[in-house]
């Protein structure tokens, strides 16, 4: 499956489609046209293995409101009917991302004004636990990742990079950046590396 999601100011929400590896020769296609799965949604889109090490999870938040959809991919595809989990806080704004814990446990959220960190059952689907933090520096937040080892969760907003400690959400660093910071994502090299608004090169920690 190739999931996409619409930007901000698009109403398309989330859509989905097949890809067939059998397809041109065994270099792949598209099996079908793309469907919506959901059209009121958020920038926040992730994907969490199964603790069985064979299905996923695809979660997703609804744009102005508190809640989750969590739906399952098991060996029979996609299961389009979600659980919804509604706790935290609303999201007026479709901007800013979501990202899973290494191990799965935990998943942060980005939102222009503040942070979010819950617990995710990575069993049963189920999301809980919220905490947040709200800050003035966060007004601009967009892009979070966590470390390597889940302990500190890093946070984009505007040209600063803030380092927080995921247990309690304070701050134990920041970085600043001559241009404004996006998207955040750790790499296998286990670096962070964050999009720069109109640069050509990416920024890495």
């Amino acid at each position: 499956f190739v999931f996409s999601v619409a930007d901000a100011t698009q109403a398309t929400g989330v859509q989905y489609t097949l890809v067939d590896m059998t397809l041109q020769g065994g270099l792949g296609g598209l099996a079908a046209p793309s469907r919506t799965l959901t059209p009121n949604s958020t920038e926040k889109l992730t994907i969490v293995p199964h603790c069985n090490k064979s299905n996923y999870w695809v979660i997703l938040h609804e744009k102005g409101n508190a809640t989750f959809r969590v739906y399952l991919i098991n060996d029979n595809g996609l299961v389009t009917t979600p659980a919804s989990f509604t706790l935290g806080s609303a999201h007026p704004s479709g901007r800013g991302y979501l990202k899973p814990s290494p191990d799965g446990r935990r998943l942060a959220a980005a939102v222009p004004g503040f942070v979010e960190v819950f617990d995710f059952d990575d069993k049963t689907g189920a999301i809980s636990n919220p905490r947040k933090r709200e800050d003035p520096a966060f007004a601009g937040a967009y892009g979070v990742e966590f470390s390597p080892d889940g302990n500190l969760l890093y946070l984009s907003a505007g040209t600063t990079l803030h380092q927080l400690q995921t247990s309690s959400l304070a701050t134990v660093g920041t970085f600043s950046s001559s241009a404004e910071l996006g998207a955040l994502q750790g790499g296998p090299d286990g670096r962070l590396y964050a999009a720069r608004a109109g640069q050509e090169h990416l920024g890495v920690v």
